[in-house]
C-alpha cells in the first residue's frame, strides 16, 4: 500500500482503522476533489493518466475513497493505479488490486 498526502476538500471522517468515511451521505453519492497541499491542483483523470491539473469542478476531478484505499471516479468507472518507478499513475477499471489501494494521509 503506497502513501499518498494530499488536501480532500470534500467532507470526511477518519474511521477505526485510518480508512476514510464520508462525513454525509450527499458526500459519498457525489465525491469531491483530491487536492495537492502544495499546488493546490486537482487530481484529474485525462486519457487514462492521473496527474494534477487546475482545479474546474470537472467530472474527471471528482473522486471518492472506498474502504479499502481506491481513488474511484465518482462515477465508478475508473481508479488510480499506481505508477511504477519512474512511471506516471494512471486510471484504469477498478479491480481491488494492490497497485489501486492507497493509505491517505490527510492533513487540514
Amino acid at each position: 500500500m503506497r502513501a499518498v498526502e494530499v488536501a480532500l476538500l470534500c467532507p470526511v471522517l477518519i474511521g477505526a482503522g485510518g480508512a476514510l468515511l464520508p462525513a454525509a451521505p450527499a458526500a459519498a453519492a457525489t465525491g469531491g476533489p483530491i487536492v495537492n497541499a502544495l499546488t493546490r491542483r486537482c487530481l484529474d483523470a485525462r486519457s487514462g493518466i492521473a496527474r494534477l491539473y487546475t482545479c474546474a469542478g470537472q467530472a474527471r476531478q471528482t473522486w471518492t475513497v472506498t474502504g479499502t484505499g481506491e481513488l474511484r471516479l465518482a462515477d465508478g468507472s475508473r481508479c488510480v493505479v499506481a505508477g511504477t518507478a519512474g512511471a506516471a499513475a494512471r486510471t484504469a477499471s477498478c479491480d481491488g488490486s494492490a497497485a489501486q489501494s492507497f493509505q491517505l494521509v490527510v492533513r487540514p
